[in-house]
């Protein structure tokens, strides 16, 4: 794990969505604190810089009364391992920031939101998978009910539905008679920068079925009813996933929560993901996720 470098700014450096892009494209993340104190101050400042932000539908049920996808994130108190919001999905595009703002801190061990370099990330991947994982597509394999398809696209139209898969040749799917969703999606696993740095930006690790690395085994999010395969549907197993998982921990940086913290990422460049609680306490989180401009949604 490495260590956490001194990303902390003001309001007052940050006046501007071109000021606030130039800083995360440069760093990756940052934190502003003791300036946002209440939920209602942390949408008027991220309302600031962002116009058009995008709804989680796995956090449907925490949004808060505002339609614009600000959400508490009450998880469970395992680890949540490294993922950029938004990937995982087809034919709509990412958000671009994720802004998390703490409400409450925890005050024991664990709970820190941890951070990645997609670029330090892919360079601490094994050499023959991350060959392959630039070579190849990975698949995901999801899932979902009508309710959480609905949520995911913004529409209970089936037919709608239809017409927007079938013109995207990256996915391939089916709907049963209860409209129950299942799909196969074909994804980059590493991007390239700017400056043509390797990265490796994805959902993968958050939407694995299983986890068995002794580090997380039974104390990890996973989703049991998705699945991840490499591009000839050869599903990832403990021989693939626990070296990315290795590579995941050795690039680990952990931000400790102080209340009133407002983290914000870069979600093409880093990804996020949760420390586990040692013991159950409190740990409030609002999260917002945002588009530089409207034509990006």
């Amino acid at each position: 794990m490495k260590p956490m470098v001194n990303n902390v700014l003001t309001l007052r450096e940050l006046p501007n969505p071109s000021d606030l892009k130039e800083k995360l494209d440069a760093q990756g993340w940052l934190i502003i604190r003791d300036e946002v104190c209440s939920v209602e101050q942390f949408e008027q400042v991220s309302k600031l810089w962002f116009s058009q932000f995008h709804t989680s539908a796995t956090r449907h049920d925490r949004n808060q009364s505002s339609p614009d996808g600000l959400s508490l994130q009450v998880r469970s108190s395992g680890h949540l391992l490294a993922h950029a919001e938004g990937y995982y999905r087809p034919c709509l595009p990412p958000p671009d920031v994720g802004l998390l703002w703490c409400k409450t801190a925890p005050q024991g061990a664990g709970g820190e939101t941890s951070l990645f370099d997609g670029a330090a990330f892919f360079d601490a991947l094994p050499t023959a998978i991350a060959e392959r994982l630039e070579k190849e597509k990975v698949i995901y394999e999801l899932s979902w009910p009508k309710d959480r398809c609905n949520l995911e696209f913004s529409t209970s139209s089936v037919k709608r539905l239809v017409k927007m898969f079938e013109v995207n040749k990256s996915i391939s799917f089916n709907f049963n008679i209860d409209e129950h969703l299942h799909l196969h999606y074909h994804a980059k696993a590493v991007t390239e920068d700017t400056l043509g740095r390797r990265r490796f930006i994805n959902g993968f690790l958050a939407h694995l079925p299983l986890v068995t690395h002794p580090s997380y085994a039974g104390n990890v999010f996973t989703r049991p009813h998705n699945g991840v395969y490499w591009q000839d549907m050869s599903p990832w197993d403990s021989i693939d996933i626990d070296p990315i998982i290795d590579a995941h921990d050795h690039v680990m940086q952990r931000h400790r929560w102080q209340e009133g913290d407002l983290l914000i990422i870069n979600n093409h460049t880093h990804l996020h993901g949760r420390v586990a609680l040692a013991a159950p306490e409190a740990r409030e989180i609002f999260s917002r996720f945002a588009y530089w401009s409207h034509g990006e949604v």
